[in-house]
């Protein structure tokens, strides 16, 4: 079997995660007896294979003569927005989560939920907010969600109850960001579902239901901090209610183009209409993460989806 080689690092809002998240992978990959190799990504592109320093090239080309398989796990910027992934497929290196073309789109946000819409799925009214006088001009109803386009793990996300507030705030953003988007709030109840690649067969997980215990809004500290929110997976819900979440998850998948992994937000509203909130390309892949415990209670394992990857990918 080939070796893995796991990137992690890179100087963005998630780099904390990421490292969280490659030592579960490497733990879990190890336990199957998989030669695995950390690879940490610096600030300025350099490739640190333990204490030997590559560039960019040399470290792609380093994994190609060991007919290595990538496993990325760099969220954001770089990881996560098809750079990474066009490396790869023009050096024909193997690597896990999805194509260039499924994560140029789905990092996008607003271009995500364009997308969509016009696929048949039901998203958030959004806007893209250049300017923070522009907002004058677009027909908002308060509370509004404001967040990033192209940022995961819920970074500089916030929930806005008036016009003050959303211009202090988009003042604030758009003093270090080209754009931004302001969305409408969509309220009631929050799931996320997973849809992995195992044994050659896409399969959706059960899905986790997202109940705030601090707070109202699933931003990075209810994610990342304790007792912020409370996870419930599988979600407390009836049979059918469970297959409508994992044909959502599936079918935007497959829409986007994913391969090997993707997770799906959504909100179930007070109409009982399930809304898309993102795709998730790479998600966070840390011992509390969601697919972790969605593959644990859909009666798999992190360490069977990373040995069904390399018998994929292995030469």
């Amino acid at each position: 079997m080939s070796p893995l080689f796991i990137l992690s690092g890179w100087p963005w809002n998630e780099h904390d995660v990421s490292l969280v998240s490659w030592r579960n992978v490497f733990e879990k990959a190890k336990s199957f007896g998989i030669d695995t190799h950390l690879v940490t990504i610096s600030k300025n592109r350099e490739w640190i294979f333990w204490d030997d320093i590559k560039s960019e090239t040399t470290g792609i080309q380093e994994i190609l003569a060991k007919n290595g398989v990538v496993f990325p796990l760099i969220h954001g910027t770089y990881g996560e927005d098809g750079k990474l992934q066009s490396l790869f497929e023009q050096s024909k290196v193997p690597f896990i989560w999805s194509w260039q073309k499924a994560m140029e789109l789905t990092i996008d946000k607003q271009r995500t939920g364009d997308f969509l819409l016009k696929q048949g799925f039901r998203v958030p009214k959004s806007f893209e907010i250049t300017n923070a006088l522009e907002i004058h001009t677009i027909d908002v109803d308060f509370p509004v969600i404001v967040k990033p386009r192209d940022e995961g793990s819920s970074i500089s996300l916030y929930k806005v109850q008036n016009i003050d507030e959303l211009l202090t705030i988009l003042t604030k953003e758009l003093s270090f960001r080209k754009e931004i988007l302001v969305q409408e709030f969509v309220k009631w109840r929050e799931f996320t579902c997973g849809v992995v690649e195992i044994g050659g067969k896409v399969v959706p997980l059960l899905p986790t239901e997202i109940i705030l215990t601090k707070g109202d809004l699933f931003d990075y500290d209810a994610k990342y901090k304790s007792g912020g929110c409370e996870e419930i997976t599988p979600a407390e819900v009836d049979p059918e209610m469970i297959k409508s979440i994992q044909s959502i998850a599936m079918k935007v998948h497959e829409t986007c183009g994913c391969k090997d992994i993707s997770r799906t937000d959504m909100i179930l509203n007070s109409r009982g209409e399930f809304v898309v909130l993102e795709v998730n390309t790479i998600p966070g892949m840390t011992g509390t993460s969601f697919i972790p415990a969605q593959l644990t209670a859909s009666w798999y394992s992190t360490e069977i989806f990373i040995h069904s990857m390399m018998n994929k990918y292995s030469k």
